[in-house]
């Protein structure tokens, strides 16, 4: 299952959003993403690809709790991002964790 974010969305307010979506795959942040709630993709350990179209991913806000829950496998789970910006996500401290960042071209 795959859900994309529309560009013009900036918050996810709700905590664990997508949380216990077991069977959600793929994530396509926008770039007008500024805020992601408390674990809102807790528990979705079958995440295998995020898309995430913001270029600074230190933009990004958080509540403070991990937006993953420790439960996304970060082994697995490929990381796309914009061009360009792969060394900003690996020091980013949400993004960090994730052993593969691949730049593409976002649309």
């Amino acid at each position: 299952m795959s859900v994309t974010l529309p560009e013009g969305l900036e918050r996810i307010e709700d905590a664990e959003a997508f949380g216990n979506c077991r069977k959600l795959t793929n994530v396509t942040l926008p770039s007008t993403l500024t805020y992601i709630g408390s674990y809102t993709f807790n528990s979705d350990e079958g995440l295998q690809e995020i898309h995430c179209r913001i270029e600074h991913p230190t933009y990004i806000y958080t509540s403070g709790e991990d937006i993953f829950n420790g439960f996304v496998d970060y082994d697995n789970c490929v990381l796309y991002v914009p061009y360009g910006c792969a060394d900003e996500y690996r020091e980013a401290e949400v993004w960090r964790n994730f052993k593969t960042i691949v730049e593409e071209q976002c649309e």
